[in-house]
């Protein structure tokens, strides 16, 4: 097998262990052909260590079950979502969670800067286009992976370590699952091993980019995160947070 189709290999079985549902190149996508088209002397080593990276990360069976544990809870939330239960339990305990809102409101409005130049969405093609033009010798496919996942750096940062997740999470210990559910279901978010280690991360600065995600490491842990499951990470810790704002917005008029 050579160098390309050991990628392709290796990308693919990524994607199916870790990413979300439909993420990946699709099935009729040439990757072998794609990277040659690239010029493999220029982006060869950095794709050496990515592939190295994850043959390790697709033999570990207890990383899989971390990942699938996240993303079971991250499904019960969303299955949650159309209720007004956690508008009604916040309502009921705003004064124990302590939020600062000058925090809340700065983090809310970053949050929401740091999505509108993601390309995926449609105001962040014109930052692509910028970055493109402004790095000149970076490919186009590489340029995207940044964007992407530089979008979700800034979007974690904000949600886990600038709004004070390590308070939040004690604070969330304090109110009562089995009487309110919703909130609940955001502490065990909170306490997450994965979540843990990602907060952990972002705060020391152990992240890059690579070829299928975001690699981040909290000491002897490490893993690729990819972007559709951070993706749906973030947007569960934001209705969280904004949630909590309309709350406390609301008590305030």
């Amino acid at each position: 097998m050579d160098f390309q189709q050991d990628i392709e290999v290796q990308l693919r079985e990524y994607y199916k262990n870790f990413g979300v549902a439909g993420e990946g190149p699709p099935a009729d996508f040439e990757i072998p052909s794609f990277l040659a088209n690239l010029g493999m002397s220029s982006i060869k080593a950095s794709l050496s260590t990515d592939l190295e990276l994850l043959r390790n990360l697709n033999q570990d069976t207890s990383l899989k079950q971390l990942f699938g544990e996240c993303d079971g809870l991250l499904e019960r939330i969303a299955s949650d979502s159309e209720s007004t239960e956690l508008c009604r339990a916040l309502e009921q305990n705003i004064p124990l969670l302590g939020f600062d809102s000058d925090i809340l409101l700065a983090g809310i409005s970053w949050y929401t800067q740091a999505s509108q130049v993601d390309p995926r969405a449609s105001s962040g093609h014109e930052a692509l286009q910028k970055m493109t033009k402004d790095f000149p010798s970076t490919p186009p496919f590489f340029a995207l992976i940044q964007a992407v996942q530089g979008s979700l750096v800034l979007r974690l940062y904000v949600g886990l370590v600038y709004m004070r997740g390590d308070s939040m999470k004690n604070a969330l210990r304090q109110i009562d699952a089995q009487k309110y559910p919703s909130i609940g279901r955001f502490s065990c978010l909170m306490e997450n091993e994965l979540v843990g280690h990602l907060r952990n991360a972002l705060a020391h600065g152990h992240i890059r980019t690579t070829i299928a995600g975001l690699w981040f490491k909290d000491r002897a842990f490490e893993a690729v995160a990819s972007p559709g499951f951070l993706d749906k990470l973030c947007i569960w810790i934001f209705v969280f947070y904004y949630t909590a704002f309309m709350v406390i917005t609301k008590e305030r008029t």
